[in-house]
């Protein structure tokens, strides 16, 4: 049980866990007998929390940082900081990289098991979204700039840049077979590109 609201939770793949979130804390619960299984604190309010597809690892949010940890210790991995408010962080396919947004106006790729930088892209307001193509050969970001921008996930070149009505950008996401780009802006357009 939490002492405070619940922000959050996430089945594990065979939902024999979940991991949810509420003030400083992370938790993992055992969903047949309800125990807490780790608990993880930061230093104030987490954002969000998501478990790495093998369970070995969790990335946790609170305000510039994203945090690695080790499911089986509680041990921190790695640390990730961007200089705003981080509004997400998502695994690459094998789980080699990390993939985090910001309102610093920055989309980051991680290296997963250093924590090195591998790219920056920049845009010139607060990034809303990113995800990679099915191939992971490019990067999707949205921003608050009202642009949506195609990125080479190599080289971190843009490749295309999309405008909508000219005001920010909320929800980006690739068509099913990744020859379009939906987008949707806080001005109320709609559109694919």
């Amino acid at each position: 049980r939490h002492d405070r609201w619940v922000n959050g939770a996430a089945w594990n793949e065979d939902e024999s866990f979940i991991l949810t979130w509420s003030g400083n804390n992370v938790r993992t619960w055992d969903t047949v007998s309800g125990e807490e299984r780790l608990r993880l604190s930061h230093g104030g309010d987490v954002d969000g929390a998501a478990w790495k597809e093998d369970e070995s690892l969790i990335v946790t949010l609170r305000g510039s940082n994203v945090r690695v940890w080790d499911t089986v210790g509680g041990e921190e991995r790695l640390r990730l900081s961007h200089e705003g408010v981080v509004g997400g962080a998502v695994w690459n396919e094998d789980e080699s990289l990390i993939l985090t947004w910001s309102d610093d106006g920055t989309a980051r790729v991680w290296d997963a098991d250093s924590g090195d930088e591998c790219l920056r892209l920049n845009h010139d307001g607060l990034v809303n979204g990113a995800a990679w193509n099915g191939g992971e050969s490019l990067i999707l970001t949205w921003s608050g700039d009202g642009t949506v921008r195609i990125w080479d996930a190599t080289t971190g070149g843009i490749l295309f840049t999309l405008t909508g009505d000219g005001t920010p950008v909320e929800l980006a996401q690739w068509s099913q077979d990744e020859r379009q780009i939906r987008l949707v802006t806080q001005g109320g357009f709609v559109g694919s590109f």
